[in-house]
């Protein structure tokens, strides 16, 4: 009974030992491929450039975040600087409406004083 057994699974058995040595040469040239492939990646000077890069991303973030940092400080400087201009501006404008208007003023009075010692000065010569 055995031997019945034994010869009916026997096929079987032939057939999964082959794909079993079928898949191992299979497997055995897919990982020759790989093996080939990878040594072809790693010696690639194009992606050892990129990985060089890659390496230095974290330190090109920090750099780029620092000079954002520094670029709305100018932006908030700037800010600052034109409002103080606009105010330097206006406190001009009005200093220089003060000196005219001071001006206007002490022209009057020199017209006023002119005038009112302008027929004294004529009385004074016609009494001499």
């Amino acid at each position: 009974m055995s031997n019945a057994f034994v010869e009916s699974v026997q096929p079987s058995l032939d057939s999964t030992i082959h794909r079993i040595a079928e898949l191992k040469e299979s497997q055995r040239r897919l990982l020759k491929m790989l093996m080939e492939q990878n040594a072809g990646i790693k010696s690639n000077k194009q992606l050892e450039d990129a990985a060089v890069v890659l390496e230095k991303l974290p330190f090109y973030a920090k750099k780029l975040q620092g000079i954002k940092l520094a670029m709305q400080e100018i932006s908030t400087s700037t800010e600052k600087m034109k409002r103080r201009a606009d105010s330097l501006r206006v406190d001009a404008q009005s200093h220089a409406i003060k000196k005219e208007n001071k001006r206007d003023v002490q022209s009057q009075w020199n017209k006023l004083y002119a005038a009112k010692n302008a027929p004294d000065s004529g009385a004074s010569s016609s009494q001499s």
